[in-house]
């Protein structure tokens, strides 16, 4: 397209107007391909942390009970949530987030 112009061929206002669509276009996917890769990278730290996440599992399957070690190992930290009453009965709820895997429902 540039040799067109150049020779002639191309009138200068088509040629800059598609010159600013391609540009446009590389814009487009460049930011695109950057997305893609941060998926990616975020996709590949998921499964890096699943699997740090089953080694620790793994050592924890035959306790008899919580220690204070074993759970510091494990919880990221507990919520614990205002108490409501629904029906004459008194709820709260208590939300678990563990390391590497976030809250499990």
């Amino acid at each position: 397209m540039f040799e067109e112009k150049i020779t002639g061929n191309v009138p200068d206002s088509l040629f800059k107007n598609m010159l600013s669509d391609y540009e446009r276009e590389i814009n487009a996917l460049e930011e695109k391909t950057e997305n893609i890769r941060r998926q990616l990278q975020d996709q590949e730290s998921s499964e890096v942390n699943v699997q740090k996440w089953m080694g620790l599992i793994k050592d924890c399957v035959s306790i008899d009970r919580l220690d204070r070690a074993t759970a510091f190992q494990l919880i990221d930290n507990v919520a614990v949530h205002e108490q409501m009453d629904k029906n004459g009965r008194k709820n709260q709820s208590i939300q678990v987030k563990y390391n590497f895997v976030g809250c499990l429902s």
